[in-house]
């Protein structure tokens, strides 16, 4: 006997999805919740699925696209019209993004075609009939914007002490860090071992985002690892999307930004600070910490700290570079006595 949910009829051997749980054949809620590690698990074995709640509903299923590889689509009947929208890879599948297709697919206007559908949010772009695009295309932010960096402090030795373990952490780590990003409208477009690239249209999201996501890192419960400690850095700029990733100067800028912090530490260019200091968060703060030298760019970065009175504020010195020869030898003449001995003959 076919399963009914609105827009669509689906057999009940469909893995249905409704809130945020998925539903077992026998529509009790299975130990799986959307956006949990379990979750994108299962995803990457499943080929379809139904989503129902109160936004509205549709029937997802995987798809194949050229050398893009699997991508996941939502389909729903309405007034004898099908429409469609492309869902993203199984790893962009939170429940925030499937909320925002239910809720674009159910104000979409009958009849018109997907091509001809506004866009509800950036991110959930509504696909004509033909292929499905890339991720680029479809899902990622495009102008001027915000990016996320983060990595995991002292990752090289938790996987030395806990190597059985570490698995488990990092995917619970994966977790927080996409379900912050989503929840605050940017898409993680990028992950290098234990870091994380987002991109967000607005730096105000941005800071939300990293924000959030430090605090469900500090509050979560790690076990025999210890806590994660993760570092992020936010810098604002334009770079080219090209083939679902981002290139140019504001990617080179936010990583040596990202490189002189330290684990539980949010880090802020100028550029971005400009963009938020009027629209904290309640009960931030940014702290300047002065102007910095980054490795291989020419132009030093004034850098903020977010600070927030439910994470830690006190860290070391920022990782400074080594001076330039020439300003080291500048330097030492400033403060040597005048009849010191001369470089050569100094000890070592």
């Amino acid at each position: 006997m076919p399963h009914h949910v609105e827009g669509a009829v689906v057999a009940r051997s469909t893995p249905r999805v409704e809130g945020s749980a998925l539903l077992g054949p026998d529509g009790q809620a299975s130990a799986i919740a959307v956006g949990t590690p379990a979750w994108f698990a299962w995803l990457d074995g499943a080929t379809t699925f139904a989503f129902a709640d109160e936004q509205g509903s549709f029937t997802a299923r995987k798809e194949r696209s050229g050398r893009s590889g699997w991508y996941w689509k939502a389909y729903r009947k309405r007034g004898g019209t099908l429409q469609r929208a492309y869902l993203g890879k199984s790893a962009d599948l939170s429940l925030d993004r499937l909320t925002a297709i239910a809720n674009e697919l159910a104000q979409r206007p009958v009849g018109r075609s997907p091509a001809e559908s506004p866009v509800a949010v950036s991110v959930a772009r509504a696909v004509p009939d033909a292929e499905a695009p890339p991720m680029s295309g479809a899902s990622l932010p495009i102008g001027t914007l915000t990016f996320l960096f983060t990595d995991v402090e002292g990752s090289t030795q938790l996987w030395e002490q806990h190597s059985a373990l570490m698995p488990v952490a990092l995917a619970r780590h994966d977790s927080i860090l996409r379900q912050a990003v989503g929840t605050h409208r940017g898409v993680v477009f990028k992950t290098v071992g234990d870091s994380v690239h987002a991109a967000f249209a607005r730096a105000v999201d941005a800071l939300g985002g990293a924000l959030i996501a430090q605090r469900a890192l500090v509050n979560e419960a790690w076990g025999a690892t210890g806590p994660l400690r993760v570092r992020m850095a936010l810098h604002t700029g334009v770079a080219e999307l090209r083939d679902g990733d981002y290139f140019g100067a504001p990617l080179n800028r936010v990583a040596r930004i990202l490189a002189l912090g330290h684990g539980g530490q949010i880090l802020i260019s100028r550029a971005t600070h400009d963009l938020v200091a009027d629209d904290l968060p309640a009960q931030t703060s940014l702290h300047e910490l002065g102007e910095h030298r980054l490795k291989d760019l020419s132009r030093p970065e004034q850098i903020f700290q977010l600070i927030s009175p439910d994470l830690p504020s006190e860290f070391p010195p920022l990782r400074a570079l080594e001076a330039r020869p020439q300003q080291r030898r500048r330097n030492r003449s400033r403060s040597s006595p005048p009849n010191c001995m001369s470089r050569r003959h100094a000890r070592t």
